[in-house]
């Protein structure tokens, strides 16, 4: 989902990274969104004033343009947008220029023609391969990653499965992306409702499994649009640490027999109890999962795939690759709910947050153990809890009123 964006009426366009694209098809956008072009080229800066007027134009000299969108070029855009935060959404095709936008809660769409799972662990809220995608993907009101549209409250439910390059051992593995995990350590953590399912789902708490048919439905669909270009042969996931429940044995088994392919769970195993891997280097957690993992069986020429709900440095899942591929697997595609951001810094250092009006504590996003819905608590015993509904009102109205630059710092 777009972070924070209300209702999407505007869009500021990276011109410079869209050198290939005719300029006069933006106008296919135009008909719907305001639109402002920013450039650093002096040429282009004349050819979109022709095409668009000068108020549609951003010229920034190449010194601004590397730390575009700055906190002023922001207030600058909105101004010419007469927009507001929660209203716009950056569209570039450069990863310097993604970085800098990720730092607002504006809506955020990257261009590219592939995804390394470097790049995915830094991700848009909107990822497509061309204009086309980008035109037609705008035009249908498409709002993000499959898992978080589902999940998030009052959603359509249409969302994207992003094909991810993962690299292991020199060999390249296809992993289906489903949305993005933002960490404790992550401005966006409580304002995530999908980050917030995955974790607490897994939790041992109240709601511990609540979304597993949730998750369910959203591995089967991935599944099915797997199968229009794979035969796939077997299934299995991350196999849990000895002694550890498998809190994918049921969803495995519903997956496997719907889609008549063979279950591996029974025969992939852990062996290991290798240590927590959350403050783990990424050599540190290489070395904690090498051999940790044995399949007992032969599976030559299989196509496997390979499922898990959260993915940081990806070291779990080589080491089950590697593992699998030693038994004669053919192919392995892994399909992840979400791909831990790194990283991430709020424009300002006082990010957006709930505070509780009674007792003035921060509150955090829950799930409601009965029917999975968001709320926010301090956890006072004597204080209200706040609606998901009421607490993104607050929470917009905080980033609404945070961009506030003085006339100095406006100029650009």
């Amino acid at each position: 989902m777009y972070r924070c964006v209300t209702q999407l009426k505007g869009l500021v366009i990276d011109a410079d990274s869209f050198y290939n694209v005719s300029k006069s098809r933006w106008k296919e956008l135009t008909e719907n969104f305001k639109c402002v072009f920013i450039t650093s080229d002096k040429e282009n800066k004349i050819e979109y004033e022709k095409l668009y007027s000068e108020k549609n134009v951003l010229y920034l000299p190449g010194y601004l343009k590397l730390f575009a969108p700055s906190s002023a070029s922001h207030a600058k855009v909105l101004d010419m947008l007469a927009l507001r935060t929660t209203e716009i959404a950056y569209i570039t095709k450069e990863t310097r220029f993604l970085d800098n936008a990720l730092s607002f809660m504006s809506g955020v769409v990257w261009v590219t023609e592939e995804v390394t799972y470097q790049e995915a662990s830094r991700a848009a809220d909107l990822i497509c391969s061309g204009f086309d995608a980008l035109a037609a993907l705008l035009k249908k009101g498409t709002k993000g990653f499959l898992g978080e549209v589902v999940v998030y409250p009052d959603s359509d439910r249409e969302g994207l499965i992003i094909p991810v390059k993962f690299n292991v051992d020199g060999e390249t593995y296809l992993m289906c992306m489903l949305g993005r995990y933002f960490g404790y350590s992550h401005y966006m953590n409580q304002l995530h409702p999908y980050s917030t399912a995955i974790i607490r789902n897994k939790s041992k708490g109240k709601a511990y499994g609540v979304y597993n048919r949730v998750f369910l439905s959203l591995y089967k669909t991935t599944i099915n649009t797997l199968k229009r270009n794979h035969k796939i042969d077997m299934i299995c996931s991350v196999p849990a640490r000895p002694g550890q429940e498998d809190r994918f044995k049921k969803i495995i088994e519903e997956l496997a027999s719907d889609n008549e392919i063979e279950n591996l769970n029974a025969s992939f195993n852990c062996i290991s109890n290798y240590p927590i891997q959350k403050a783990s280097s990424q050599m540190e957690r290489e070395s904690n999962v090498k051999d940790a993992f044995v399949l007992s069986n032969r599976i030559d020429g299989a196509t496997v795939v390979l499922i898990d709900d959260i993915v940081t440095t990806g070291s779990t899942l080589k080491a089950c690759i590697r593992e699998l591929k030693a038994k004669g697997a053919g192919e392995v595609i892994c399909i992840v709910l979400g791909i831990n951001q790194l990283g991430g810094t709020y424009w300002s250092s006082d990010a957006p947050e709930l505070y509780c009006q009674d007792c003035g504590n921060k509150m955090k996003m829950m799930v409601n153990s009965n029917d999975g819905s968001f709320f926010y608590s301090c956890f006072g015993p004597n204080c209200r809890g706040v609606s998901f509904r009421e607490a993104k009102r607050r929470i917009q109205t905080q980033v609404e009123c945070r961009i506030d630059v003085t006339e100095k710092d406006y100029i650009l």
